[in-house]
């Protein structure tokens, strides 16, 4: 007859890969493959999670897995949460680029606010981003691993210093003035800073500072110019193999 330990173990494994399932669920919504917001199986699962968190664990290692399995539904739930609300507000980043594309063939002028050419003022404790600061434009945030972030498949060293928990601490930003680079101005790049800082505290990456990344950009784009013969280039921010990396999107 099966231990109680090992038919808790068989819970956690399902509940893991029904967490697995409803991450890539939501990404797809958030692309725009799925229509509808998975909110069922994430009942469902909340559901269950919190039956887990309500339960006597004896075992070390089972308790331990419990408590990650709970802390990762936690830090989703507000990624979940902020990007939903980013969506409704009309300045989720892929929505934005995606009408800033489409305006550029119509020859329509797009308003400089969606582009994230007005930065608001940042505090610690800011609940949602404005326009153009998209929180949630990242690939979230697989399991914690000590990994760093990567620019077209090339490292980019992350600071000194322990990795922030949640992806929603604030990250304090570096003074007006910083470095520049083709073809992204400031608050862009400022902009996409963010959104790699938040995929690495949500998987527990050590954070990439902002003068690094701009030096690495400035070094970088150049050649992918080059290479995608364009004019210029957007970025994803991605995690892959348990890594945060910065996908490069042409525009011509």
């Amino acid at each position: 007859m099966p231990s109680a330990s090992d038919e808790l173990e068989v819970q956690l494994n399902e509940l893991h890969r029904k967490f697995e399932r409803l991450k890539v669920l939501y990404e797809q919504y958030f692309m725009g493959i799925e229509k509808v917001e998975p909110a069922t199986p994430r009942k469902e699962l909340g559901r269950a999670i919190l039956d887990l968190q309500q339960m006597q664990v004896r075992n070390t290692g089972l308790r331990f897995k419990a408590a990650t399995l709970v802390q990762k539904w936690n830090i989703y739930q507000s990624y979940w949460n902020r990007t939903l609300r980013d969506i409704e507000a009309g300045r989720y980043a892929r929505h934005v680029a995606t009408a800033r594309r489409r305006a550029a063939q119509e020859g329509v002028e797009f308003p400089a606010e969606a582009m994230g050419l007005h930065l608001p003022a940042m505090g610690p404790h800011r609940a949602s981003a404005g326009p153009g600061e998209q929180r949630g434009g990242v690939d979230p945030p697989p399991e914690r691993r000590p990994p760093r972030a990567a620019l077209a498949g090339d490292a980019v060293p992350p600071t000194s210093g322990p990795a922030a928990e949640p992806p929603a601490a604030a990250v304090q930003t570096p003074p007006l003035g910083g470095p520049s680079v083709p073809t992204l101005t400031e608050e862009q790049l400022r902009e996409l800073h963010r959104r790699v800082v938040e995929a690495q505290q949500a998987i527990g990456e050590k954070v990439t500072r902002y003068e690094v990344l701009a030096a690495q950009l400035q070094r970088q784009l150049p050649q992918l110019l080059a290479e995608h013969r364009c004019t210029s280039i957007t970025f994803d921010v991605v995690t892959k193999d348990g890594r945060v990396r910065l996908k490069p999107r042409p525009l011509r």
